[in-house]
């Protein structure tokens, strides 16, 4: 009996084949393909063809920073958020109603503006280009620029020169969020399927729609062979209950369907359809969810 499941499971091995149909490149070579992506399509129906010839700057938000390393924690064995993100003891917040919290969003709003003077590649604080600031912002009384409020502006200033950034307090929740989506019934079984299913995380593919090349990059896909069937996830992190709100406001409904295009693709590629004969993908694209509040 044990031969009998050694052989069944060294027979599904040798049938996972799906993984050399990817595109083995790394993630910078995929961002720096001219082919049409999610995130192109996603710009040009909310701003027309204007983002064909000038495509929107790359800036990410917490947010999206967020998400992006909870992705790579989960899908890129040994990735180190530190080698990509500096990592800040600061999480500014841009919500309050003091004169601090003024100056802040006014910095963020108008990277040009330097309250830093530099020397030699080092760096020091320039109050009077702040102060300079005071009569523009109509302040009758002149704030005390604390402590926090320089490490605000280094971030702001950092960020601005495209230095990408993390808070320690934003880094501590990607791992957690990581660890819930390891040991989460509804998700460890994809995250860490089975030995029997072929797992494929940051899978690439470029592929064509009537003669337009694009591309995408799936987070996990899993196929099962015994049952000949592609199942395709992506993970997205957000606040609580607001998951279809984020599905109509940031076009999840073209991510899916770009990503079920690439997939078919590779199942009728005449290169595939010897070894694939059968295969199928689910007939729903799933797609993670997880709060960042409450993960």
């Amino acid at each position: 009996m044990l031969k009998q499941k050694k052989l069944l499971t060294q027979e599904l091995f040798i049938n996972m084949l799906l993984k050399p149909y990817f595109e083995n490149i790394s993630e910078e070579e995929y961002r720096g393909s001219d082919r049409v992506s999610y995130s192109l399509l996603k710009g040009f129906a909310e701003n027309g063809p204007k983002v064909l010839v000038e495509p929107p700057k790359g800036v990410e938000g917490t947010g999206l920073t967020l998400g992006s390393i909870v992705d790579k924690l989960l899908t890129m064995p040994g990735y180190n958020p530190s080698s990509e993100y500096k990592i800040v003891d600061i999480a500014i917040d841009f919500n309050g109603g003091t004169h601090i919290h003024t100056l802040l969003k006014f910095l963020r709003d108008n990277p040009d503006i330097n309250v830093f003077k530099e020397e030699n590649g080092v760096f020091y604080q320039d109050t009077e280009a702040v102060e300079r600031l005071f009569p523009i912002l109509e302040f009758k009384r002149p704030p005390v620029l604390t402590d926090y409020f320089w490490q605000a502006a280094e971030v702001l200033r950092d960020t601005a020169r495209g230095v990408k950034m993390i808070s320690t307090v934003e880094l501590m929740l990607a791992y957690r969020m990581v660890e819930v989506l390891k040991s989460h019934p509804h998700t460890a079984d994809i995250i860490n399927p089975p030995l029997d299913i072929e797992v494929i995380k940051q899978a690439i593919v470029f592929f064509t729609i009537r003669g337009v090349k694009c591309k995408s990059m799936l987070d996990i896909v899993l196929i099962d062979h015994r049952n000949k069937t592609i199942y395709p996830y992506d993970i997205k992190t957000g606040t609580d209950f607001k998951f279809m709100d984020n599905f109509y406001r940031y076009k999840y409904y073209i991510q899916g369907s770009m990503y079920h295009h690439a997939l078919q693709y590779l199942l009728e590629s005449n290169e595939l359809n010897a070894g694939l004969d059968g295969y199928k993908i689910a007939d729903t694209f799933s797609f993670i969810y997880l709060s960042r509040e409450n993960p």
